[in-house]
């Protein structure tokens, strides 16, 4: 991240769109104090379905369906039903991969 700030203009203000690697999600704060990130939302998926290894292929696709439906959701308390209904569903292993991810950003 610090080569990418020597090449671009770090006065301006960036999005990224980062897989919620913990280093990039350290670094760009600090070199770029007012730009912005988000998730990708495959990636997240893709991660999420790893996390939910061994677990029957139905039930997998449901939990990830529901979790974008959550990512989607633009209504606070629409999210918060969901997210309870996501935790139920996928249990310990969704509570665990949630909490890997930052909801401040």
């Amino acid at each position: 991240m610090m080569q990418f700030s020597k090449i671009i203009d770090t006065s301006l203000v960036y999005i990224f769109i980062l897989d919620y690697n913990n280093g990039l999600l350290k670094s760009v704060p600090n070199i770029f104090p007012d730009s912005h990130y988000g998730y990708c939302l495959q990636h997240l998926k893709c991660n999420l379905r790893d996390k939910l290894s061994r677990m029957h292929s139905k039930v997998k696709e449901k939990i990830i369906e529901i979790f974008v439906l959550c990512a989607y959701e633009s209504n606070e308390e629409t999210v918060n039903k969901r997210m309870a209904w996501l935790l139920v569903e996928g249990g310990q292993r969704v509570h665990e991969f949630l909490s890997t991810i930052s909801n401040v950003h």
